[in-house]
């Protein structure tokens, strides 16, 4: 004779197959289990908050006593936040607004995890930055390079002369849209810092060759 155990574990395979074979039974049972969970935190909050702190303090004891498995679920996490971003507009705009906020507010608490991230993060910090600040990936970043031969475009030096590394030479088009030029090293960068034209840095050139001035190889 099977006990109450065992039953409820064959409960739970049977309704695991049928949502995995029946997509709108999935649908009507968890539209009616936020509907049920609702209605029992709204009519005991008191006991819905309490139950809500146990859960998560287990939760933290379980994800502390394994850290494979801590970093799993955030990998999920931020998957499935990633995911609904790119198909609610409304939750992405919610969610933009509500860290502008919390930034706005805890301003050194902000700080201090973007410092400590791009420390122990520094490869995610890297590609996060060139992804926002010039629309690539790394990998388009490393592929632009080596069709330049990994070398300034415009001096064609093998080095990029700061300690800083390489430096992603940008424009706007008309659109408003960021345009990625080129990799150059920091002299060259900041040469075009300045925001030369085209004709002005002919001029430039011409002054240049008719006294006779050799370029700098430093």
């Amino acid at each position: 004779m099977m006990d109450q155990k065992e039953r409820h574990r064959r409960h739970l395979a049977q309704l695991k197959a049928r949502m995995e074979s029946d997509p709108d039974f999935k649908e009507r049972f968890l539209k009616r289990r936020r509907a049920n969970e609702t209605a029992r935190r709204r009519a005991n909050p008191e006991k819905a908050k309490a139950k809500g702190k146990q859960g998560r303090e287990r939760y933290r004891e379980r994800m502390a006593a394994d850290p494979e498995l801590a970093e799993e679920q955030r990998k999920k996490a931020r998957e499935r936040a990633k995911d609904r971003r790119q198909n609610d507009l409304e939750f992405k705009e919610r969610t933009n607004r509500l860290t502008r906020e919390n930034r706005k507010e805890n301003p050194e608490k902000f700080s201090k995890w973007h410092s400590d991230y791009k420390t122990s993060h520094p490869m995610a910090a890297r590609d996060a930055v060139r992804k926002w600040k010039y629309g690539i990936t790394t990998e388009e970043w490393e592929a632009m390079f080596d069709a330049q031969g990994r070398v300034c475009k415009i001096c064609g030096i093998n080095h990029p002369r700061s300690p800083r590394g390489w430096h992603t030479d940008h424009v706007l088009d008309e659109n408003g849209k960021v345009v990625v030029r080129g990799i150059l090293c920091a002299h060259c960068n900041t040469s075009l810092k300045s925001y030369l034209t085209p004709a002005l840095l002919r001029k430039m050139a011409n002054y240049v060759e008719a006294r006779g001035l050799v370029e700098s190889a430093s």
